[in-house]
């Protein structure tokens, strides 16, 4: 499943390259949730990012839109970057920043700002099940390493990913115990990816990989609703239909999965940051 963050991160360097309008990127995140708030973390967010603290900035995105704004004006090369890490995979955050814990538990977020200078990170969260609430860090500064993976690489990884991916839907069918209920769980997972759909302004190369990483990341979302069961066992449970699981067939299919969520971070961080630069 892609996230807010990714969202963001491709509409709002649209928007702030002057390449999209405003309420392009509003309509995105409100296709996320009607409702949004904005936060300063803490009292030093705040006097960075202008925000109000400690209550929230407002219950809507236009504030959001202002700190992303106000964080890039006047600062050549500033930049806003999506960020996708996971356990194990932490060197495109700012380490031991609160943006950086944040974001490792949310396991995506946005940074804004110029590299080796200052800046803010933003993270959402859920705060119910029509709100969206975004937090405010602030960050000293931006790692300077966020570009490490081209478009070259992440495109060869995702090809590598959609061939990968056949097993996985293999594996996946052993596990829900039914060939049609893993393709209608991952044709599930496709039609609510489509619901996010990314500015046309990125590179074509990048809307590429982005279009691949979202069919590897449905086998993913799809595998995923497997859970454990007793003794053992797994049970699918949402789209693919509960009903007990081998155990051997559960590992074969994590074995699969975890290079394919792996594959599907960095491509989305390449193809996305390929349009990261806004200043």
């Amino acid at each position: 499943m892609t996230s807010p963050s990714t969202t963001l991160a491709a509409w709002a360097g649209s928007w702030l390259r002057g390449e999209s309008a405003p309420d392009d990127l509003v309509d995105a995140l409100h296709r996320w949730a009607p409702m949004h708030l904005v936060f300063a973390q803490d009292a030093v967010s705040a006097g960075r990012s202008g925000l109000p603290y400690p209550e929230p900035a407002a219950t809507g995105v236009a504030a959001l839109l202002q700190t992303l704004r106000r964080t890039v004006a006047d600062r050549p090369g500033a930049e806003v970057r999506l960020v996708l890490p996971a356990a194990g995979d932490v060197s495109t955050l700012p380490a031991g920043t609160g943006f950086a814990e944040a974001a490792l538990a949310a396991g995506h977020g946005i940074l804004v700002g110029p590299p080796g200078s200052h800046g803010i990170g933003v993270v959402p969260a859920a705060e119910a099940p029509d709100v969206l609430r975004w937090t405010v860090h602030d960050v000293p500064e931006i790692p300077l390493s966020g570009h490490a993976t081209g478009l070259g690489e992440a495109e060869y990884a995702i090809r590598e990913a959609v061939r990968a991916a056949a097993d996985a839907v293999g594996e996946l069918a052993l596990v829900s115990g039914s060939a049609a209920d893993a393709r209608a769980a991952v044709a599930a997972a496709l039609d609510d990816a489509a619901r996010h759909p990314y500015p046309g302004t990125l590179p074509p190369r990048a809307l590429r990989i982005l279009d691949s990483a979202d069919h590897v990341a449905a086998i993913v979302t799809a595998a995923d609703a497997t859970g454990p069961g007793g003794n053992g066992a797994g049970a699918v449970v949402g789209a693919v239909a509960t009903r007990a699981v081998d155990s051997v067939s559960a590992a074969a299919l994590e074995a699969h999965l975890r290079p394919l969520r792996a594959a599907v971070r960095l491509a989305r961080t390449a193809a996305v940051n390929a349009g990261a630069r806004v200043s």
